[in-house]
């Protein structure tokens, strides 16, 4: 993935989901079933084989801003077995078809894929769009596509295991032949998606296109070859994403002097905004419990708001937050989660990731500052990047000491208005946040 890539997809504002312009999808699943139970007893139907059922697992998967992050539970597939589909509400055979998705993959072979998309009637067994996973020579792993061919087509190995990626699959229905559909592949490790650069494909590889996608299907391949994986957050629609009740410019959670945890955050826009409730949960458990009063939003708004919330009595580990946001019809959506370290009493420990705080003020006019602790002794930069994603600024650029906390300061006096990123480079990690300019 790109540098540019990663600064755009990171800028999108935290959508529900790929959508249809009208808000509608063609599939959702997040599956939110009781643990242990047969994805046959929730409206998916068998495509081959008995063997080693299909199962609803706990706990689900979790990926900051997307809709299906820490709803339900999440299904396992293993090396072989059973292979189910589920109906669209809707068939699609024009303009193009987008699939999200979570996973994390716990072991993978020489390669198979897991994932496709069917056109009906299954039985004919046109199956479309695959998405494959292999282990690679170094012990990483790398994702691949393919439109019909089992020979896939893959990205760079630097995909790890059991670690959660986002996954957007995109065929297209192109009227120049009847070979002359592409697939491409898009993977996440962070922040939200924009319809950007694939990191695979486009793929035709020759085969015949599909004359329509009906279908989402799940496969356990062959024993020799397919992963062992956790799936969640499945989303099928025509289009890649709409606009949604709250555009969010920022998320943020920190340690307070006094031990307790502040979380900050900044919408851009809101529509029909009732207000936002924070959650808290422990990270092994993911047992969000609600922790604060409605915070009132500000109903329908085109001017940025900026929100705030203290947690006075954090548990000690690592603690997840995340905001309920409830619409005026009380209908409810989730940002976040966001983590924090919390070891009561301790101070500057150093982690394992660099923690970058949210910038102060955001939005800014024209001045904000910025805190950050590296978690590794060494060269260190914090930059700042428009939409595009050139530098615009270097806000800090020498030798830190790990888990000693710093502070930047950023004039942006010359800068337009506008969403940037600010990107703090400590070791061989990378830690993105966004922040708002105003004038």
């Amino acid at each position: 993935m790109t540098i540019q890539h990663i600064f755009v997809a990171a800028l999108a504002m935290y959508s529900l989901a790929p959508q249809s312009s009208h808000g509608q999808l063609f599939l959702k699943d997040d599956f939110d079933y009781p643990s242990g139970d047969s994805l046959r007893a929730h409206n998916w139907n068998l495509t081959g084989s008995t063997v080693n059922t299909i199962m609803v697992s706990s706990p689900g998967l979790s990926f900051a801003g997307y809709a299906g992050s820490d709803v339900g539970n999440a299904v396992t597939l293993v090396s072989t077995g059973q292979d189910l589909n589920r109906a669209f509400s809707s068939s699609d055979s024009v303009g193009s078809v987008y699939a999200s998705f979570m996973v994390s993959v716990s072991a993978a072979q020489t390669g198979d894929y897991f994932f496709h998309l069917i056109q009906k009637p299954v039985a004919a067994n046109v199956f479309a769009g695959k998405v494959f996973v292999r282990r690679t020579a170094n012990g990483n792993l790398a994702f691949g596509i393919s439109k019909r061919s089992n020979l896939a087509v893959y990205s760079d190995s630097s995909y790890s295991l059991n670690t959660t990626y986002l996954l957007v699959l995109k065929y297209t229905f192109n009227s120049g032949s009847s070979t002359d559909d592409q697939v491409s592949l898009h993977i996440y490790r962070n922040g939200m998606p924009l319809d950007s650069p694939p990191d695979v494909g486009p793929v035709t590889d020759g085969m015949a296109d599909a004359a329509s996608l009906d279908f989402a299907g799940l496969r356990q391949g062959a024993a020799s070859s397919a992963p062992t994986l956790h799936i969640d957050g499945l989303r099928i629609s025509a289009h890649w994403d709409v606009p949604t009740p709250i555009r969010l410019a920022s998320f943020s959670a920190h340690k307070t002097t006094f031990n307790g945890i502040r979380l900050e955050w900044t919408t851009l826009s809101e529509t029909n905004n009732y207000g936002f409730e924070a959650e808290r949960a422990c990270r092994e458990l993911k047992n969000f419990v609600k922790i604060s009063p409605l915070i009132p939003g500000y109903g329908t708004t085109l001017e940025p708001h900026h929100y705030s919330f203290t947690d006075p009595d954090p548990h000690d580990g690592t603690m997840c937050y995340r905001l309920k946001q409830i619409d005026l019809d009380n209908t409810c959506h989730y940002l976040g989660p966001v983590e924090v370290p919390m070891v009561t009493g301790v101070e500057n420990a150093n982690p394992q990731q660099p923690a970058l705080d949210q910038n102060f003020p955001n939005p800014f006019n024209p001045v904000t500052e910025i805190t950050f602790t590296p978690s590794a002794q060494g060269r260190t930069t914090l930059a700042v990047y428009d939409i595009l994603g050139r530098n615009v600024a270097t806000v800090f650029s020498g030798t830190v000491e790990a888990g000693r906390s710093y502070r930047a300061t950023l004039n942006g006096r010359d800068l337009p208005s506008g969403t940037y990123l600010y990107r703090l480079d400590n070791g061989n990690r990378s830690t993105i946040r966004r922040m708002v300019r105003i004038k």
